[in-house]
């Protein structure tokens, strides 16, 4: 009767054990689940703007060329989808940010945070003449299915599901196509990275001021012809004043705000 009751026991024992091994293979495989999840992840560096008082647009240029470019030019892992976002208020103390946005795993998001506090430029003495401040804004809610669709950074209350969901290719276009606008611009003036983030803050900022000037005078001079009409062109050449005359309020604000930002007035 005794090694009955011991038999029991031990069976009971071995059946919660087997029991709390089941619990923890599903928490485990829950766990990695989630982190081959693709999400969105928000970087966002709020830029120097003198508390309100000097915002300058300009500065986001050597975050984007030097500290962005090798996060989304990386062979071993390059985000299947990114975009960059800029945006500014005058007079509004932190309104200038500069916004990094990448659809990747969970331990990926963790490497490019990691990769953009470890930069060079970031790192530097003079880091703070460009940036107020930098932080990844999902890092305490990473296992969160909520951005687990690529279409979650497009305007999901304003905007037609159909262009939610291309949104991210064309947004990463424009984005692409800005890395190699200043690419190049720097190449053509003789300035490599390494060169540039081994000099000061005051010549960093100077030179990408300049770069700034030469890409308003490319847009100026050939933007209309080079990005909005091809874009106009790839999409069937739709009827521009019927777009004008018939676009939601939302569209007629974004024509005002490219005719008048909210940083220039």
């Amino acid at each position: 009767m005794h090694q009955h009751a011991s038999n029991r026991v031990a069976t009971l024992v071995l059946n919660l054990y087997i029991g709390i091994i089941r619990q923890l293979a599903t928490f485990v495989d829950r766990l990695l689940r989630r982190n081959k999840l693709l999400s969105w992840n928000t970087y966002r560096f709020t830029m120097n703007d003198q508390n309100g008082k000097n915002t300058r647009l300009y500065l986001d240029l050597p975050i984007i060329d030097l500290v962005v470019r090798p996060i989304v030019e990386s062979a071993a892992s390059t985000p299947p989808l990114w975009r960059i976002h800029r945006r500014a208020e005058n007079g509004k103390p932190d309104s200038h940010q500069l916004t990094l946005r990448a659809f990747v795993t969970n331990n990926s998001a963790t490497r490019i945070e990691e990769a953009i506090n470890s930069n060079a430029l970031i790192a530097a003495p003079y880091a703070k003449e460009l940036v107020n401040d930098f932080r990844w804004v999902e890092k305490d809610d990473r296992l969160s299915t909520a951005r687990s669709s690529p279409k979650n950074t497009s305007d999901l209350n304003k905007w037609p599901e159909e262009l939610q969901e291309c949104w991210p290719q064309f947004a990463m276009g424009f984005s692409r196509s800005l890395l190699e606008l200043l690419k190049s611009l720097r190449e053509r003036k003789g300035k490599t990275i390494e060169g540039l983030v081994s000099g000061s803050g005051t010549d960093i900022i100077a030179f990408y001021e300049k770069i700034n000037r030469d890409i308003m005078e490319l847009w100026q001079e050939h933007g209309a012809g080079v990005f909005l009409h091809q874009t106009h062109a790839i999409f069937g050449y739709p009827a521009f004043e019927a777009f004008l005359r018939t676009s939601t309020t939302q569209g007629q604000e974004l024509i005002t705000e490219i005719h008048s930002p909210r940083h220039l007035r």
